[in-house]
């Protein structure tokens, strides 16, 4: 009878156990998988976990593995030999290699259906961790008989939220945190995922950081808002309409720093709806309209809105480093201080040494702005598509910045940024919800994107000749200068070529920035041939550097011809010089005014030494040349000299150039007429040009002087920021030129005066 049941049970057929769907590791560990591969308990476990999946049931891994290995007929012994002994010797690199690539048979094979014996699947284990073995050791051998002892880098992480984006470098405490926290997972062997965790967690970690934002708030000192309402100090929507259009046709396609559909998406909202509009958004609102001022067509409106780009500007700055400066470290932080920056410049407000590019350019590298935005995995399209728009924007404020700034060296080298750029594509084709990033355009097919790009090609050239004209080392190589001063020369023509052949059809709303953009870039070829130039009289292999600066200054200059004061109707070049400050004047700077200068008078100092040497009364046709050449500089300069009156009678204080140009112009007239002793009739041109600034202040509708005689206004403690006692006959007149430059009287005038 029991042999009977024993012959019953085993013709009987065995019943099958249902198969897991889950993978091995969450079965080991008893959590909930949900399917994938890999799965999300995996991939968020901090170990090297594998994820497999098994068709059918079968005994662990480490079991499967020793009887594979011990009923294995197939593979040699001297294969496990060796895998024993590269385990022993090599343990580290065993551990380096990704299971993910281990486990990538076994994936396929379970996933397809494949059945595949235990032993095919060790071999082909067993195959690839040798050979990853073999690729570690021979890396380590020759690192070690180097002298070079190399590990992985640590991948940098980035914390993007709306609130902060900030990069976590190697430097950082918290990959040792995550090494402690992952040992302690592992040891421990627990059964519940991080993923599961932080759900469990996540109402009790939101109200801490309430309860901690609450206590911070009561903290933190109350300061007066110096523009406690900014939404009231903004004008009426049709002026608010031109100065945000006027903007976006100009400095946005210079610099590109917002998105212009999202842009103009948000500023309809802000009309239905002003006190929805958050903070960051006003600020950045009103900084626009800063800019855009500069622009306004209305020239006699402009003075009251200048008195208005200055609160957007205070305010700006208030909301950027005040109480709420910790709320600024993000996008919209980096943006506002990159129109604060641009803003200054376009309202005679200048460069701040507090608010410098060089917080712009750390803030930015804190943000990870400087990496390939492919190095984050999690970011948008359109996110690492506005990283990389912002960071090459302020790469060109900063290289700016280190040539307006006496002698302050470039801050940062191409070694220390990843190098990626922006692409040629119209804003209206990335979208924030965008999920692919669209097909970028070529370079010959215009987007708001394309002058930023051709910009870009140039600023690795343009970096080099920051680095030598602020160069301590006195004895520079003038071949160096040459060659890069060439590339330079050969940047303009590549602008001519693209603005003129490849965007014809777009040449009245692009001509702004293509001379802006001649102009900054022939600024960099004049400074780096100037000090060559202020030798050339004394050495003339030096002529060639003379020759390029002075022209280089003439091209800058001959842009101020379309600048007819007074007038209503100003291009938007002409009203740039006009309202600004620094390198952004163009033609109107000290720069150009000072080289044309010196180069004028040189030519004359030189021609009337040769006539005096000869003695002959007999026309010198070399002199007649010159004298050719010679005119058009003259003339540009007459011209400059009488619009800066007019920019004076604006209200725009200019006294120091005008004052200066009038003193040139009265010595190249002196040496034109064979005058010895001009130092009487250029303290004569002083007096009279300061009596024009007064005339044209007093007789300004849009600025109050206050009343007083002429003698009131040139005393020691001028408004004008004058030491008129400098003016006595019995002084050295070059110590009045060195008080313009702020030099010591050695500067390049006092070898012509």
């Amino acid at each position: 009878m029991a042999a009977r049941n024993r012959t019953t049970s085993t013709s009987l057929p065995r019943k099958r156990r249902r198969p897991a769907k889950s993978c091995e590791q969450c079965r080991e560990r008893k959590v909930r998988c949900d399917l994938q591969l890999p799965c999300r308990a995996c991939r968020h476990a901090r170990g090297n976990l594998t994820c497999t999946y098994r068709e059918s049931p079968r005994p662990r891994r480490s079991q499967t593995d020793a009887r594979a290995v011990s009923r294995s007929p197939d593979i040699p012994a001297s294969t496990f030999a060796e895998g024993d002994q590269s385990q022993q010797q090599s343990r580290g690199l065993l551990e380096s290699i990704p299971s993910t690539q281990l486990d990538q048979d076994d994936v396929v094979n379970t996933r397809t259906g494949a059945s595949g014996s235990s032993l095919q699947h060790l071999e082909g284990r067993l195959r690839k961790a040798e050979q990853q073995l073999s690729e570690l050791s021979r890396t380590r051998q020759s690192c070690t008989m180097s002298g070079d002892l190399t590990i992985p880098g640590i991948m940098p992480r980035l914390r993007n939220t709306a609130e902060k984006t900030k990069l976590f470098g190697p430097s950082h405490w918290m990959y040792t945190a995550e090494k402690i926290a992952s040992d302690q997972i592992d040891s421990q062997n627990m059964d519940i995922s991080i993923v599961d965790m932080k759900a469990d967690l996540a109402d009790m970690v939101k109200e801490c950081r309430n309860l901690r934002k609450a206590a911070k708030s009561q903290q933190k000192l109350q300061l007066n808002d110096p523009v406690p309402d900014l939404l009231s100090t903004f004008p009426a929507r049709h002026v608010c309409d031109e100065l945000a259009s006027s903007y976006i046709r100009t400095f946005e396609q210079i610099y590109r720093v917002v998105h212009i559909p999202s842009f103009w998406k948000e500023y309809y909202q802000f009309w239905e709806a002003p006190h929805a509009s958050s903070m960051s958004f006003l600020i950045k609102l009103g900084l626009i309209f800063s800019i855009g001022t500069t622009f306004y067509p209305i020239l006699g409106e402009s003075e009251s809105l200048r008195h208005l780009a200055q609160k957007w500007i205070y305010a700006a700055q208030w909301w950027l480093v005040g109480p709420s400066e910790k709320a600024t470290r993000n996008l919209d932080g980096i943006q506002v201080f990159c129109l604060l920056l641009v803003s200054r410049k376009t309202n005679t407000i200048g460069s701040s040494p507090w608010l410098s590019t060089g917080s712009l350019l750390r803030m930015a590298m804190t943000m990870g702005l400087h990496r390939n935005p492919r190095v984050f995995p999690g970011l948008a399209p359109f996110q690492a598509e506005m990283r990389s728009r912002v960071w090459t924007t302020i790469l060109e404020l900063v290289v700016h910045e280190s040539i307006d700034s006496s002698s302050m060296p470039l801050m940062i080298s191409p070694q220390d940024f990843d190098n990626h750029v922006p692409h040629n594509i119209n804003d209206a084709d990335l979208w924030p919800n965008a999920k692919e990033f669209p097909t970028p355009k070529p370079l010959q097919q215009f987007t708001e994107s394309s002058i930023q790009l051709l910009m870009r090609q140039s600023l690795p050239i343009r970096m080099e000749a920051v680095k030598l004209i602020n160069s301590s080392d006195l004895e520079q190589s003038h071949n160096a200068v040459l060659q890069i001063a060439t590339d330079l020369q050969k940047a303009c023509r590549d602008l001519a070529i693209y603005f003129q052949l490849h965007w014809p059809q777009y040449s009245g709303e692009t001509d702004l920035h293509w001379k802006f953009l001649d102009m900054q870039i022939r600024r960099y070829i004049l400074l780096l041939h100037r000090p060559y130039m202020l030798q050339a009289q004394q050495d003339p292999r030096f002529y060639l550097s003379r020759k390029i600066c002075w022209e280089s200054a003439m091209i800058i200059a001959s842009y101020a011809e379309s600048l007819q004061l007074p007038s209503q109707n100003l291009d938007d070049l002409s009203r740039l010089m006009v309202m600004s400050t620094g390198p952004f004047c163009g033609a109107l700077h000290l720069d150009i005014i000072t080289v044309l200068g010196l180069e004028v008078t040189s030519q004359l100092k030189e021609t009337a030494t040769g006539s005096s040497e000869t003695g002959r009364l007999t026309i010198d046709p070399l002199a007649e040349m010159s004298k050719a050449q010679r005119e058009p500089m003259i003339r540009i300069l007459e011209h400059i000299n009488d619009q800066m009156l007019q920019v004076v009678a604006l209200g725009i204080a200019r006294f120091k150039r005008y004052i200066f140009l009038s003193v040139v112009l009265c010595q190249i007239r002196a040496l034109e007429s064979g005058t010895r002793d001009i130092r009487p009739l250029m303290i004569k041109a002083v007096q009279e040009s300061v009596k024009n600034c007064y005339m044209a202040l007093q007789s300004s509708q849009s600025v109050s002087t206050p009343q007083g005689s002429i003698e009131a206004l040139i005393c020691t403690e001028s408004p004008l920021g004058l030491d008129f006692d400098l003016m006595d006959p019995n002084l050295d007149f070059s110590a009045f030129f060195a008080h313009f430059s702020g030099g010591g009287g050695d500067g390049m005038y006092e070898m012509t005066l």
